[in-house]
């Protein structure tokens, strides 16, 4: 039995980024960010229980300042007293693991993203993915 698309992303081999799958996790994410990040800077609870169901995981006391994006979510994991600021973009097409009491400063962008370097390939329109651990 053929692979789907997204088990060749988490397996890091070549995949098809438009596959009906894998869009309609992206459009999840939109949506969930767009929730996120509309919500008031107070209102920590309903923000970390929206994080908590969203993310593979979400450390005790890590935070995640809006505005955020990502790809995902389902990709990423945020261990305890971890700190993300504003403006980050994790594009999660692979794992993306942040360990325990890490600060992430405002803007960074974190891509496990990747496109094929030979011409005929990158031509195809399929692109791979590596996990940032």
């Amino acid at each position: 039995m053929e692979k789907s698309h997204k088990e060749k992303m988490m397996n890091g081999e070549l995949y098809r980024g438009g596959d009906p799958e894998l869009v309609a996790g992206q459009v999840h994410a939109q949506e969930e960010m767009q929730r996120l990040n509309a919500m008031p800077a107070g209102d920590n609870e309903a923000r970390l229980g929206l994080l908590r169901g969203f993310f593979k995981e979400l450390g005790e006391d890590a935070f995640v300042r809006s505005p955020f994006h990502c790809d995902y979510g389902y990709n990423i994991s945020i261990g305890p007293r971890s700190f993300v600021n504003f403006g980050c973009v994790f594009l999660d097409c692979n794992e993306i693991r942040i360990g325990a009491d890490v600060q992430i400063a405002p803007g960074v962008h974190i891509y496990t993203a990747t496109h094929p370097l030979d011409p005929a390939i990158r031509k195809s329109g399929l692109e791979s993915a590596h996990p940032v651990v």
